[in-house]
């Protein structure tokens, strides 16, 4: 903190003209820390060239103390950002029209059509630009000012405009939504010799009874071996990943454990009977593996 307060005086000198050696920090204790920060709170609130709401403040102050952290797995969600990772990591089902949508250089442009989904039955294709949503220009939206227009209770309507590259006209389309899912294991098929191949897209809230019931249908016709297929896969839930491994591993080897600073461990342990203890298993990773998928390769490596 020493080495960044000077710069924080520097640039607010120029915000307005107040006493900017009183800023300076250099082994103060909490309490004149945070006077120092409230202070700054103040100045900048009073004085900054762009007005900025009191509650926005210490919202940028709370995601800069996370930021400065300097942890990948540490982030600061607001409420809208929660549901999105809630819907798009952890959640199986919701209500929409079925695709996938990016921001393409201010573009937001669809990447992916949803089987079996009103998007695919109102005829979407990949690479059409949103356009409108019921009859509202999106021009200027973000991102996730489209994706919360186009969510909404099942059952109910919604109008979307797209433009498509080669057609001169708008294409209007009024869609009913419907309970769209997204599956963990988009498919599994039996490859040569009796191995069966199972990919796993990320860790929803079903991950694991998906990946058990492939296992069981492979098994079924014959498997002798499998490759869970973890390439990509960024993680999502631990309980999942632990249910996951619980799949192959015997009661009470670790799986897991989280160490806290005050010196306190939490295991996680495989509990009841595996689905398959003695068949040979191959895990693919590669460097998009990440959190639960970590967890799960890890946990198979150690015990073998």
């Amino acid at each position: 903190m020493k080495r960044r307060f000077p710069w924080l005086t520097a640039t607010l000198v120029a915000l307005g003209s107040f006493a900017a050696a009183a800023l300076i920090a250099g082994g103060r204790a909490p309490d004149e820390a945070s006077q120092i920060f409230q202070a700054v709170l103040e100045r900048v609130s009073a004085d900054a060239v762009d007005s900025v709401a009191p509650g926005r403040l210490y919202e940028l102050a709370a995601r800069g103390l996370v930021e400065e952290l300097k942890d990948p797995y540490a982030d600061l969600y607001s409420p809208e950002e929660l549901a999105s990772f809630s819907r798009n990591t952890l959640g199986n089902d919701y209500g929409g029209v079925g695709m996938l949508i990016e921001d393409q250089r201010g573009r937001i442009t669809v990447t992916r059509v949803f089987p079996n989904t009103p998007a695919e039955h109102g005829g979407v294709q990949t690479g059409d630009r949103i356009t409108g949503v019921d009859s509202l220009s999106i021009a200027g939206w973000r991102l996730d000012q489209v994706t919360g227009k186009l969510l909404g209770p099942i059952g109910t309507p919604v109008g979307v405009t797209f433009s498509r590259g080669g057609v001169s006209e708008s294409i209007r389309v009024r869609f009913i939504r419907a309970a769209i899912h997204v599956p963990a294991v988009p498919y599994a098929v039996m490859l040569d010799g009796g191995v069966g191949y199972i990919p796993l897209q990320r860790f929803s809230d079903a991950s694991a009874s998906e990946v058990s019931a492939a296992v069981r249908r492979l098994v079924q016709a014959g498997a002798r071996g499998l490759i869970l297929d973890l390439r990509g896969n960024p993680g999502g839930s631990l309980d999942q990943s632990v249910q996951l491994s619980n799949l192959f591993l015997k009661p009470g080897l670790e799986i897991a454990s989280v160490r806290s600073r005050n010196g306190e461990t939490q295991s996680y342990v495989a509990r009841g009977q595996p689905a398959l203890p003695n068949t040979p298993l191959i895990v693919l990773t590669d460097e998009g593996s990440a959190s639960a998928s970590e967890i799960v390769a890890g946990a198979l490596q150690d015990h073998d």
